[in-house]
């Protein structure tokens, strides 16, 4: 059996500790959902809505970025046009998230502001009067 030395031992720990680190960091830089979530965990809410918008823009089927970026815009709170479609197609798909209700007031609030009566506001407003 070969006999190893204590520092080369630590050589090998170190390289292998070198390696995940690179694989690890590849993985954040490469990823734009781990890059997403890496912004997320630093409270960088801004960047990381930057980067799920573009995920949506390239995938509009994937579901669950809608309920993911809803957190986001609640998180830095943003009731805009892009804040209101993002929520309208969470309550369209009738998605699950933590944050449901608050999603579901901003949106009909925001048609009680505007004045709306097409057949979209209609059914948001009858829907949210029968969760109450």
């Amino acid at each position: 059996m070969l006999a190893m030395n204590s520092g080369t031992l630590f050589n090998l720990a170190g390289a292998m500790a070198a390696l995940g680190m690179l694989i690890w960091l590849g993985f954040i830089v490469f990823s734009p959902t781990a890059r997403a979530r890496w912004h997320l965990f630093r409270c960088n809410y801004t960047t990381a809505a930057e980067i799920y918008e573009r995920l949506l823009a390239r995938h509009p089927g994937r579901l669950k970025l809608y309920c993911i970026l809803a957190e986001i815009y609640l998180l830095l709170p943003r009731n805009d046009a892009q804040a209101l479609k993002v929520f309208k197609k969470v309550m369209q798909f009738n998605l699950d998230t933590p944050n449901r209700e608050e999603i579901d007031t901003i949106v009909v609030q925001s048609y009680l502001k505007n004045d709306s009566a097409d057949a979209e506001a209609v059914t948001v407003l009858e829907n949210a009067l029968r969760a109450e």
